[in-house]
């Protein structure tokens, strides 16, 4: 018995993904061990942490969200593993999983980490109706019982008896993650199970966010609220109803999290709204970059988190439309997430879209009403230049041709490429996350080798390093990737 334990937990030890193959690298291993729960907080203080060990990266008591795979019973992995696709000899990255956005509960139901097997998930779903959704195996309309989502695929569901058969049809792949999902994927909260503060986090043009605390679940988080009106086309009730639709769509590691929405009656006209989201203890990049000093190093994995974050909504078919500082959020443990879905929507056919967004980022084409999921890739471009020269970024559009007169001193023959002109002639997201992947890798490796006392260093020693081995690291990288540069 006590062999059979100990070959167990030696099995239960992730592959390496190794850098190119997968959406993931080896870069983010310091971040990971980072959302462990410290020893000097209790567990009663900190009711976010799930008490399961990560299979992954052997992080315990992790505040991330959970996934738990419904083959492998008591298999774990953390919400960055589960981004990294981890998987060992008896865990497959293409198998049924069920998501905890909170301890203990999935979907508004409660449920032990011992309990998730395939049996108890199905007992739990088995009288729910998935009205108006197909599945894309059998194409069965409006079926019951357990319904999977792939996380991979855009608005891709299959039913139980399609999942037991591993049915694949359009672009879905077998390795693709499925995930329990349910017709209320998000929950509505109701109105006197949230505390609202006065301390307000944010403004814009689609609301207002304060700190709050979800009571019930004794969890501090953020929570946006804007007034809209019932009929009239408001702007705002669609924003609402398109932010909700994009996180019904996708969620991810490097993705805003929400918990649920309420709303509330204030006249016969007029409805109060509530988005309830997790609470982002550094706030903003925008916010962060007034407040602190920031390394070269630290703000590339930002960019990095950021464009694993876009590339999770490019395949998900959406365009974000408003990728800035402002709405790119860093909690406690140093990831960066987009935030602010308030105007994401779904890729049209013929690429003819609403002229909705924050126009002084926004690319010529914007300008057309004719974009793609390129636009982002500009606006992210732009965010970068931002953030690694800490000032506005200064355009000059002249014919066929975007030049910047504030050029950022690293990165910069990426960003130019970023925000070409010409959208066909900028990357994809899937070439920004691997472009950034192999800076982080490669400069990881490097300070390993040469400057073990990096870590001690002023954010000035630290930035004089990374510009030292910038060129050698960018040519080393322009060779690995020389189909896409």
């Amino acid at each position: 018995m006590i062999i059979s334990l100990v070959l167990m937990n030696i099995c239960k030890k992730s592959e390496k993904v190794q850098i190119g193959s997968d959406i993931e690298s080896e870069d983010d291993i310091s971040s990971i061990n980072l959302i462990s729960l410290p020893t000097e907080i209790s567990l009663e203080e900190r009711p976010d942490y799930h008490e399961v060990t990560c299979d992954g990266c052997s992080a315990t008591n992790f505040t991330s969200d959970c996934y738990s795979c419904l083959n492998c019973y008591g298999y774990h992995l953390c919400a960055l593993c589960f981004e990294a696709r981890r998987k060992n000899y008896q865990h497959f990255s293409g198998h049924p999983m069920v998501h905890f956005k909170i301890p203990c509960e999935i979907l508004g139901r409660d449920l032990r980490y011992a309990d998730v097997t395939m049996d108890r998930i199905k007992q739990m779903f088995s009288d729910d109706k998935h009205s108006g959704i197909r599945c894309d195996g059998c194409r069965r309309q409006n079926f019951k019982g357990l319904r999977f989502k792939c996380d991979a695929c855009h608005n891709y569901n299959l039913c139980q008896q399609c999942l037991d058969r591993r049915v694949t049809t359009m672009k879905h792949q077998s390795n693709h993650p499925m995930i329990v999902v349910s017709e209320q994927d998000i929950l509505e909260i109701d109105l006197n199970d949230l505390e609202l503060s006065d301390v307000e986090l944010g403004r814009g043009a689609f609301g207002t966010v304060y700190e709050a605390t979800w009571v019930s679940k004794k969890l501090r988080v953020a929570c946006k609220v804007f007034r809209v009106r019932k009929q009239g086309g408001s702007g705002l009730l669609q924003s609402f109803k398109r932010e909700l639709n994009a996180y019904r769509e996708v969620s991810g590691a490097y993705i805003l999290k929400i918990y649920g929405y309420a709303v509330e009656t204030i006249s016969r006209l007029e409805d109060k709204c509530y988005l309830v989201m997790e609470y982002m203890a550094k706030g903003s990049l925008a916010c962060m970059m007034e407040k602190e000093k920031i390394s070269y190093f630290r703000k590339v994995k930002y960019a990095l988190h950021v464009a694993r974050g876009m590339h999770k909504l490019h395949q998900h078919n959406l365009i974000h439309r408003d990728i800035r500082p402002a709405n790119i959020l860093v909690d406690e443990h140093q990831v960066a997430k987009i935030g602010d879905m308030g105007i994401t929507r779904e890729v049209s056919a013929n690429h003819q879209h609403t002229m909705v967004g924050y126009n002084p980022y926004m690319p010529p084409e914007f300008y057309l009403g004719r974009y793609s999921q390129k636009l982002d890739v500009y606006t992210f471009g732009l965010t970068l230049n931002e953030f690694f020269t800490e000032a506005n970024a200064q355009l000059d559009i002249t014919g066929s041709t975007v030049k910047l007169q504030n050029l950022s001193p690293i990165l910069n023959d990426f960003i130019l490429r970023c925000i070409n002109y010409d959208p066909n002639q900028r990357p994809t997201s899937f070439i920004c996350q691997k472009t950034l992947a192999l800076y982080v890798k490669c400069f990881t490796e490097t300070i390993n080798k040469k400057h073990r006392d990096y870590d001690k260093s002023s954010t000035e020693k630290r930035n004089s390093i990374f510009k030292h081995y910038h060129e050698r690291i960018t040519a080393r990288i322009r060779e690995e990737l020389n189909y896409a540069w």
